[in-house]
C-alpha cells in the first residue's frame, strides 16, 4: 500500500473529476490517500522577493507536510493560456521552497524529495492540431522544471478537447472510470 497525495486546483471542472475519480481509485485498492485542494487554500500565491521560508501561511506548511508524507502524488489541472493555472504556480512557488524541495550544493541543484513519484495530468480544451504543433508547456514544466527540479519522477498525461466530454455523458463517464482504474494501479 502506497500514500498518495491528490492535488486538485478546485475548479470543479473535468480534471478535478479526474482527480476525484483517481482518488476514489487508489483509496479502493487500500493505499492511505489524501487531498490538497487549492481553491480551499489560505495563501498569498504571489512569492514575494526576500520572504521565501519564514511567511509560510499555515496551510502551506500544512502542505509541505503532506508532499513529505506522500509516496505518490497525482496532479491534475485544466490548462489556461497554455500553462498552468495561475493558483498551481503560486503553490509550487511558495511551497518548493529551498531546502525543503531542493538545494544547491557546489553550484548543482539536487532535488531533496527524490523517491517520490508523480503523476499529473493537463486537461485541455484547444483544439488538438494545436497542442501538436505547440505542445504544452505546462505539463512540461511541471515534469522536468518543477518535479523533476525538485528530485520526483513524473509522468504525464494529456486529455485533450474535454468539452467533448462535457456534451457525452457516456464518454465523460468513461472517462471518469478510467481515472478510477487508473488509481488502482498503484501497487
Amino acid at each position: 500500500m502506497k500514500k498518495v497525495l491528490v492535488i486538485k486546483i478546485g475548479t470543479r471542472g473535468v480534471s478535478d473529476a479526474l482527480a476525484d475519480a483517481y482518488f476514489e481509485g487508489a483509496k479502493s485498492k487500500g493505499n492511505s490517500v489524501k487531498v490538497i485542494n487549492l481553491s480551499n487554500l489560505k495563501f498569498d500565491p504571489i512569492l514575494h522577493v526576500g520572504k521565501v521560508k519564514d511567511s509560510l501561511e499555515k496551510d502551506l506548511v500544512e502542505s509541505q507536510k503532506l508532499i513529505l508524507w506522500a509516496e505518490h502524488i497525482f496532479l491534475s489541472y485544466p490548462n489556461w493560456w497554455a500553462t498552468m493555472p495561475a493558483l498551481l504556480k503560486g503553490f509550487f512557488d511558495k511551497v518548493l521552497t529551498p531546502k525543503f524541495a531542493f538545494e544547491y550544493r557546489k553550484n548543482f541543484p539536487v532535488g531533496l524529495l527524490k523517491g517520490k513519484t508523480a503523476s499529473v495530468v493537463c486537461v485541455t480544451a484547444g483544439p488538438g492540431f494545436y497542442n501538436f504543433f505547440v505542445g504544452i508547456p505546462g505539463l512540461k514544466a511541471i515534469k522536468k522544471n518543477i518535479f523533476g527540479f525538485c528530485g520526483i519522477k513524473t509522468k504525464t498525461r494529456h486529455i485533450n478537447s474535454y468539452k467533448d466530454y462535457e456534451k457525452d455523458e457516456v464518454k465523460y463517464n468513461n472517462l471518469k472510470k478510467s481515472f478510477f482504474n487508473y488509481g488502482t494501479k498503484l501497487n
